[in-house]
């Protein structure tokens, strides 16, 4: 009979190390910087625990490191913590202490940082992406969290039959990100599917070695994608800014 004793114990320390991986996986940890509403992190923590288990899935992320969600209430104080070039910022993370940090700005704060935690999920995939390349970088947070929200594709301004964001312009005018990173990941994903999204990723947006096409060839594809799925009409002029 004592030969059939290890097994049970075998199947706990099984169990027990499994729980112990998904436990340090799901582990979050949130932080309120001043007199943040504890209603705001109470919507905060709800919004991230509907999402963040699809997204380390998504991204195929078998050792997500624990994350610290922090909230400031003071703008000045939070800008502080960001540096030079705050003013327009909402949210960013801080790679080395695995932190998403975001600015009580505006209610329903969970998707954007839901959007913050998503760069850490890639930053667990590829630690050299965090900004690199920024329109990538963007996108993948753009199309996981939903926010920004995806803009009626009629009223974008930088679509023309002679014009469009090309990869290059979206690195040197890097708000348009925001209005078409959503639409850019959808393409991506449909033609690909998400593995090759997840290699991209890992080849810091490396458009020719990951899906075997030329920058231009994938930009002509988005554009028709667009016209198909999303049924974008070409103005007769454009602008830079979408």
């Amino acid at each position: 009979m004592r030969r059939f004793s290890i097994v049970p114990l075998l199947l706990s320390c099984f169990f027990s190390s499994t729980l112990l991986a998904e436990e340090r996986i799901n582990q979050i940890n949130y932080a309120a910087v001043g007199n943040v509403p504890n209603d705001t992190m109470k919507e905060i923590e709800e919004t991230v625990d509907l999402h963040y288990r699809r997204i380390i899935k998504n991204f195929n992320v078998k050792d997500m490191p624990p994350v610290s969600i922090k909230i400031w209430q003071d703008r000045n104080e939070f800008e502080q913590s960001y540096g030079d070039d705050a003013k327009y910022v909402q949210g960013y993370v801080v790679q080395d202490l695995w932190e998403a940090r975001f600015f009580n700005g505006r209610p329903e704060l969970g998707l954007g940082v839901v959007h913050e935690y998503t760069h850490l999920v890639t930053l667990a995939v590829n630690p050299t992406f965090n900004n690199n390349p920024r329109w990538l970088w963007e996108a993948t947070a753009i199309y996981e969290s939903g926010r920004p929200p995806v803009p009626d594709i009629s009223k974008l301004k930088c679509f023309s039959a002679n014009s469009y964001p090309t990869i290059e312009s979206l690195e040197q005018h890097p708000f348009n990100i925001y209005k078409v990173g959503y639409f850019l990941t959808d393409f991506i994903i449909s033609k690909w599917g998400h593995d090759k999204l997840v290699e991209l990723v890992k080849s810091n947006g490396n458009i020719n070695l990951t899906l075997k096409v030329t920058v231009k060839d994938f930009e002509k594809m988005w554009l028709s994608f667009l016209q198909k799925k999303h049924k974008l009409n070409f103005s007769e002029t454009s602008e830079k800014n979408c």
